[in-house]
């Protein structure tokens, strides 16, 4: 699979530059690669289940979340910081992604959570 993506800030909805962005999959080496100036990043993997991805950002919590619906980029500061408040360490640890064996190009996007939360992009 040839996966791609942006890591957005869930406090500012901004991208997140310099974020490392690492898949794995049982006793394969782990894949890393970091997102750009635009946050984004691209790397490819073997196309074979199991594959979990973490993240790790200067200035933000270790892990990410997964984006549900509808989606924290259309949610107001207030909805964003309120799902921040609910949130466990645990809720952000690596996460299983799942895709059709099918498909060659996957779009992934990852939110991570800052350590100090601000509203201003």
């Amino acid at each position: 699979w040839r996966v791609s993506g942006t890591v957005y800030d869930l406090a500012t909805l901004q991208p997140v530059p310099g974020a490392r962005v690492v898949f794995s999959r049982d006793d394969r080496s782990p894949v890393p690669t970091t997102t750009g100036p635009n946050g984004r990043y691209e790397t490819d993997l073997i196309k074979h289940a199991g594959w979990s991805v973490s993240v790790n950002a200067e200035n933000h919590r270790q892990g990410h979340i997964v984006d549900i619906d509808p989606p924290y980029r259309t949610r107001d500061a207030d909805a964003r910081r309120a799902a921040v408040e609910q949130l466990a360490d645990d809720d952000l640890l690596s996460s299983p992604v799942r895709w059709s064996r099918k498909r060659s190009f996957v779009t992934l996007d990852l939110i991570v959570v800052p350590n100090r939360w601000t509203d201003t992009p």
